[in-house]
């Protein structure tokens, strides 16, 4: 999948604060990696996110293993890392909500001059039944994390009959950099689409099964 932009964010810039750079005078979103999800609701929002996770050691988890009668594959599990939010829905259904995920690498091996990587991607719950709690999650396949580096931000934003109703998301720069708000929009990060399923195309489809919204 060739990117949508290619190419560092300023070739004079240092990685670490290239998002704030190159969006300056924008408010800072958050304080960075083990602080609260930052969630903002639009008004007369049907969504409020209660949180955002994807980034760190607890966003990894290894391919499961299931027992079949095929016989035992060569590989060892590989990698993913789990993009989920957890939200509440006020009205007693939604027919549909539209949920879009961004995952923000960077490839900490290269050093601080290592190009940002935007990953993203979308879903549609169908029959989203009211109350707190609900959950729904996409996968940044292993094949991202060993080419573009390690997750250190990302966000979700919710759309509800076209209109955007709730967003939030968490993470940090590398150096500890506070990430600007709506980071996600940048138009000089490259972006690469593909990378993050949903879960019914991952080996996570029937994990929990009951503990996700259904997406169509």
């Amino acid at each position: 999948m060739q990117p949508t932009r290619r190419g560092t964010i300023g070739p004079i810039i240092c990685a670490a604060g290239l998002l704030a750079a190159t969006m300056a005078g924008t408010p800072a979103a958050g304080q960075g990696a083990g602080a609260a999800a930052r969630a903002e609701a639009r008004p007369a929002s049907v969504v409020r996110v209660r949180s955002v996770t994807g980034f760190g050691p607890r966003a990894l988890m290894r391919t499961p293993q299931y027992t079949t009668s095929a016989p035992a594959g060569r590989m060892p599990p590989r990698t993913w890392a789990e993009v989920a939010a957890l939200f509440d829905a006020e009205p007693e259904w939604l027919d549909e909500l539209s949920v879009q995920f961004y995952a923000l690498l960077h490839d900490r091996r290269r050093g601080e001059q290592a190009d940002y990587t935007l990953c993203r991607g979308s879903v549609v719950c169908v029959d989203v039944a009211g109350g707190r709690g609900r959950q729904v999650a996409m996968y940044l396949r292993p094949a991202a994390l060993e080419r573009f580096g390690d997750v250190v931000a990302v966000a979700v934003e919710f759309l509800y009959q076209g209109q955007m109703v709730a967003q939030a998301t968490d993470g940090r720069l590398a150096g500890g950099k506070t990430l600007p708000a709506e980071w996600w929009k940048n138009p000089r990060l490259a972006v690469r689409d593909g990378y993050l399923l949903s879960k019914s195309q991952t080996p996570f489809a029937f994990v929990n099964y009951d503990d996700h919204e259904v997406v169509k």
